[in-house]
């Protein structure tokens, strides 16, 4: 599966592909109608099944349009909200692989165990 992360500036907009947990090399486009229709013609092609893009004040709103009007699967995405998300999961204590009450891994793809 590939699904391609956007990153929105005043002036630019850089792309990421993703192709099965590897990304791949960034590419710059300009923030303009006609980088616009760049992108979209670069991720039809691609084709990914998924965009996710930074909302980042209204430097996003024409290019989420234009991915939009392109028939492409678009999630825009509040950084702070990512980033709160982030900060919330749990993580690991610094003394967990030499806790002497330190659970086993689970086994294969097995989410952690909540702490």
């Amino acid at each position: 599966m590939k699904v391609a992360g956007i990153d929105v500036s005043h002036k630019t907009i850089t792309r990421v592909i993703d192709r099965d947990g590897q990304p791949g090399k960034p590419r710059e486009f300009k923030n303009t109608p006609a980088g616009h229709v760049a992108l979209s013609k670069v991720l039809c092609k691609a084709p990914v099944s998924r965009v996710g893009l930074e909302a980042t004040g209204w430097y996003h709103i024409d290019p989420a349009l234009a991915l939009d009007d392109a028939g492409l699967a678009l999630m825009v995405i509040n950084p702070k909200a990512a980033k709160r998300f982030a900060e919330a999961r749990p993580s690991m204590p610094p003394s967990w692989p030499n806790s002497p009450c330190a659970c086993p891994s689970p086994p294969g793809n097995a989410p952690m165990p909540w702490l």
